[in-house]
């Protein structure tokens, strides 16, 4: 199926994510934390949006901004408080936007601050 004005080619999607999602559990002294369990791996076209630094009260900061386009999963629901695992960093999620409604491809707003 084709997305009117928005394509892909195949080979574009060749960058590893793993979509992860924030579920209880327990630490070695049986305390309550939260933990992050991949839900989705799955390869994706990433378009650097921007970076930007700021003043923090012990320094800067930095916050990058990216978006990644994968194929739409149908197992499961992306949504805002899922992450995004890529190279070893965890981008927070933006949003996530079905294109044209049409189930072909996910768009992924993500931030990462360090």
């Amino acid at each position: 199926m084709r997305v009117e004005n928005f394509t892909i080619k195949p080979h574009e999607l060749r960058h590893p994510i793993e979509i992860q999602r924030e579920v209880p559990g327990r630490d070695e002294d049986n305390r309550p934390i939260t933990e992050l369990k991949t839900v989705l791996k799955t390869k994706a076209k990433i378009l650097n949006v921007r970076g930007e630094e700021f003043e923090l009260a012990n320094g800067k900061g930095i916050k990058i901004a990216k978006t990644f386009y994968i194929r739409f999963p149908k197992s499961i629901e992306i949504t805002e408080d899922d992450k995004v695992l890529y190279k070893n960093k965890i981008y927070n999620i933006i949003y996530a936007n079905n294109i044209e409604e049409m189930n072909v491809y996910l768009e992924i707003k993500t931030e990462y601050v360090k």
